[in-house]
């Protein structure tokens, strides 16, 4: 076959000037890709976070100028390294993997939170600084490279320095005002006691109402002085064998008298054989107490049953009421400092108490390897509030850093 020169020109000229376009084209978008690229890494330099990106196999791809200041590296030399073996996060003092953290489904509570009460920190082999952080994860989903997760953070140490500072002033005030408010208190139910002949009525109502007023004032101060100690991470647990049952008939008088003018009939159903157990004598009555108490303050009338079930390693106490009962969606917020039912001031007033009781419950039955709960089936409902602890508790030491019980939401 004859191929006919002139054809043969045109073709290739035309094949030039498409190649040559296609050239022009492409270095037209990899110019606009760069200028995308630069504009990008201004806008996550300028960014007063730190960030950093990684692959699903835990590669860096992103680190920005705060990161690298923060921690004294260079971007361009820690870009591809493994996450892990760069920068170092930890939970209440224990290392944790974050590239596994990250990829799990749902995310560990730690995460996407500004709360000081998880103890995170970061920091990298090359500086000794180590920073409180709050830490915002996301995941990007490439078509090419797959998912990518952008880690977010912000230093929190000045806040966590005013929060210990609060603590602080907190622990000292109320250790202060604690040991005039038991003086007046004594005196004044001594007063009651020893001129209750020689006082009139009204003026022996006078005195009792202080009595009473004293003792709230004490339960508060005491709630606070708790809170202290479990943020400060020095929870105290006193271990010793006693018999449950008398814990609990040891404070079922104090139960009647808080109940007040309230129709409410007080069960206590526990078995006739001593349930003896290795704990803390005083941490268990203050469980009852705060619960039991709790129950008073959300019933008006019915009945309020406490029971207690005896388990091969655990024993199991229920406080069910005949109460307002609780909503579903304010039943996770139960458990945190201030958490109340009812969230407005006049409902908060009219209950009575700091909102810090079931919070503080929970601190002790996580310090004591147990669990607690609440189960109601909603408003008007009644409700049932539960704790589950070992027979004998495995605690090593006096001192249970409560910080750390923080984990234990994360499984």
């Amino acid at each position: 076959m004859e191929i006919n020169p002139l054809s043969y020109f045109f073709t290739t000229n035309k094949n030039a000037e498409l190649i040559k376009q296609a050239t022009k084209e492409l270095y037209s978008k990899n110019l606009e890709l760069i200028k995308e690229r630069r504009r990008l890494d201004k806008v996550l330099n300028s960014v007063r976070d730190g960030i950093i990106g990684f692959d699903k196999f835990g590669r860096i791809s992103i680190f920005n100028q705060f990161a690298s200041n923060l921690f004294k590296l260079d971007p361009d030399k820690v870009l591809e390294k493994e996450i892990n073996s760069v920068v170092t996060f930890r939970l209440n003092g224990q290392k944790i993997d974050i590239f596994k953290d990250s990829f799990k489904v749902p995310q560990p509570q730690y995460m996407n939170s500004e709360s000081l009460d998880y103890s995170l920190t970061v920091s990298c082999a090359k500086s000794s600084k180590e920073i409180f952080i709050a830490l915002s994860v996301s995941i990007v989903d490439e078509d090419v490279l797959g998912q990518e997760v952008i880690l977010s953070f912000y230093d929190l140490s000045e806040f966590k320095k005013l929060s210990d500072l609060k603590t602080d002033i907190i622990s000292i005030t109320s250790h202060e005002l604690r040991t005039p408010m038991t003086v007046v208190k004594n005196y004044l139910w001594m007063l009651v006691n020893d001129k209750k002949d020689k006082l009139s009525k009204v003026q022996s109502g006078y005195i009792n109402k202080a009595i009473q007023n004293s003792g709230r004032m004490l339960s508060l101060i005491n709630d606070m002085l708790n809170v202290s100690r479990i943020e400060q991470g020095k929870l105290m647990f006193v271990l010793e064998k006693f018999a449950i049952q008398d814990e609990i008939f040891s404070i079922k008088d104090d139960m009647e008298a808080r109940k007040g003018d309230k129709k409410i009939k007080l069960i206590f159903t526990v078995p006739k054989t001593p349930i003896k157990i290795y704990s803390d004598k005083v941490k268990f009555s203050e469980l009852i107490v705060n619960l039991v108490t709790n129950s008073i303050k959300y019933t008006n009338e019915g009945e309020i049953e406490l029971s207690v079930t005896a388990k091969p390693t655990t024993i199991l106490v229920q406080i069910r009421d005949t109460g307002v009962g609780i909503p579903l969606v304010k039943q996770k917020e139960l458990f945190v400092k201030f958490g109340r039912l009812n969230s407005s001031f006049v409902d908060s007033a009219k209950a009575g108490g700091t909102g810090l009781g079931l919070y503080i419950s929970k601190q002790y039955v996580d310090g004591l390897g147990g669990k607690i709960g609440v189960i109601s089936e909603g408003e008007q409902k009644g409700s049932i509030f539960w704790f589950e602890i070992p027979i004998k508790s495995k605690i090593e030491s006096e001192i249970v850093d409560s910080s750390k019980n923080t984990s234990n939401k994360l499984k």
